[in-house]
């Protein structure tokens, strides 16, 4: 079964070191990369603090839209939340990996 998310709700806050940071992007980086679809590439692309947007955005970047979000305006970060978002395009032309 394909999945579009992975999501961990630690039963506490916790501390994450540079080293298991590194790690966890380097996991994604690789899930992604042997998930490619053909003809086109696939990385892990942005890390940080989980963006919130507004609905009008979500819907312009085709994300989940938050009921609870305002209508319009510029995103907010959830910095207890760490993030990473992959990006898919075509390969271009001479393009190997």
């Amino acid at each position: 079964m394909a999945i579009s998310r992975i999501e961990v709700d630690f039963a506490v806050p916790v501390e994450v070191t540079d080293e298991e940071y590194m790690q966890l992007s380097h996991l994604v980086q690789q899930i992604a990369k042997h998930n490619t679809p053909g003809g086109c590439v696939h990385w892990a692309a942005g890390f940080g603090s989980k963006p919130k947007f507004s609905q009008s955005d979500s819907i312009f970047l085709g994300k989940p839209v938050d009921k609870d979000a305002p209508q319009n305006g510029e995103p907010t970060f959830d910095d207890s939340v760490f993030y990473i978002e992959t990006c898919c395009r075509e390969r271009y032309d001479g393009e190997t990996t």
